[in-house]
């Protein structure tokens, strides 16, 4: 019999979140520090941008878009017409998130 998680779990963001340092690391940034450029974040994480990027918009295998922060909602991108560059801020689901891990309640 397969596992299946009960509806309205979190287990999609926290099986996304464990096995990606980088996705937890890039949701605590942005939990303490509010909304960042990307190039804030990869240097807060200590990390590449690329890193970053695949991390929150998926790519592949190991980035995979339906366990993305974006997918997840947990993360979303702020539209600023002013500037090219791209600004990503955490949204509510992605603080509950951030407080869970915060208290190891993973």
């Amino acid at each position: 019999m397969r596992f299946r998680p009960p509806p309205n779990s979190d287990y999609d963001e926290i099986y996304s979140l464990r096995r990606s340092s980088v996705k937890r690391r890039v949701i605590e940034a942005l939990a303490n520090d509010g909304p960042m450029y990307l190039s804030d974040i990869a240097r807060h994480c200590k990390t590449s941008s690329g890193n970053v990027i695949h991390s929150i918009v998926g790519y592949k295998d190991e980035f995979s878009k339906p366990y993305s922060l974006q997918a997840l909602n947990l993360v979303e991108e702020i539209e600023d017409a002013n500037s090219k560059l791209r600004i990503f801020r955490i949204t509510e689901r992605g603080m509950e998130i951030a407080t869970k891990i915060k208290f190891q309640i993973l």
